[in-house]
């Protein structure tokens, strides 16, 4: 799921593997060759994340960014 977040939409790599029951949300980049697999969230609220090319988010990684 690819969710926009404070107008922010999240950056992937054509080449990159989403998972169908993945969460991506907000100011996220994604590059090449990523995968983020299965049950795993990216959530951006008021920070940025990058991933970084040929990276793997494993399943259910919970990875968030925010800053008060």
């Amino acid at each position: 799921m690819i969710i926009k977040h404070l107008d922010k939409v999240p950056e992937i790599d054509f080449s990159a593997f989403i998972a169908p029951n993945a969460v991506i949300c907000g100011d996220v980049k994604i590059g090449k060759n990523v995968r983020v697999m299965y049950g795993a969230q990216v959530i951006a609220e008021n920070s940025s994340i990058t991933i970084g090319d040929n990276c793997i988010v494993l399943e259910n990684a919970v990875i968030r960014g925010f800053k008060n």
